[in-house]
């Protein structure tokens, strides 16, 4: 009687490994304020670059300390000179640790103090001065032009020249010399919506 052979054992498969997520080697936001002087862009609109540039290199979760170097890094020279001038509290080991997170109080806590120092140095007069010096760039459409004006207009606190002065701003610092030339026939009461419309119409016949 022959004899069985003995089955051979299937190897088990191993689960494949876990993939690892490598942080992205993306380029740091231009500093805040490398120099004396207005800084290039707002507080907040920088912050916000900063934050998700630290989301998109997946480093958004570094500790605060090491968070809060990286920000200092990005601030520039002057920036860097300001913040060390700035009073930043210590933090309260009384607090609440379901209210807030301590280990974020070191990186929170100049977020705050620059919030206070440069929310607090921008002026209508400085807003005003950024929309007057705002012009269309090369290869930016009208929309993109106009666009850029009503963001910048918001702070200006123009009242019920708000459009006006957006209209205004389109006529002077457009780029297109036929879209000015189009617009100066029109009569006072154009409205902005009405210039945008005859400024684009202009644009897509060149």
């Amino acid at each position: 009687m022959a004899q069985q052979q003995p089955q051979q054992q299937q190897p088990q498969q191993q689960p494949p490994a876990p993939l690892r997520v490598m942080p992205l080697s993306l380029q740091s936001p231009p500093p805040f304020l490398q120099f004396p002087g207005d800084p290039p862009v707002e507080w907040p609109r920088w912050l916000h670059s900063f934050h998700t540039y630290l989301m998109a290199a997946g480093i958004d979760t570094l500790p605060a300390q090491r968070k809060r170097a990286l920000l200092e890094h990005c601030l520039g020279t002057e920036g860097q000179r300001i913040l060390a001038t700035l009073p930043i509290p210590l933090p309260d080991p009384n607090q609440d640790q379901q209210d807030a997170d301590p280990d974020n109080q070191p990186y929170q806590a100049v977020v705050d103090a620059l919030d206070t120092h440069f929310g607090s140095c921008v002026t209508v007069i400085t807003e005003r001065h950024r929309f007057r010096q705002r012009g269309q760039a090369q290869g930016e459409t009208i929309k993109q032009f106009v666009a850029a004006l009503r963001q910048l207009a918001t702070k200006c606190q123009y009242g019920p020249l708000h459009d006006q002065m957006i209209r205004d701003q389109l006529i002077e610092r457009t780029s297109v010399p036929a879209v000015r030339e189009r617009l100066l026939l029109e009569k006072d009461d154009l409205s902005c919506n009405r210039a945008v419309e005859i400024a684009c119409q202009v644009e897509s016949a060149k």
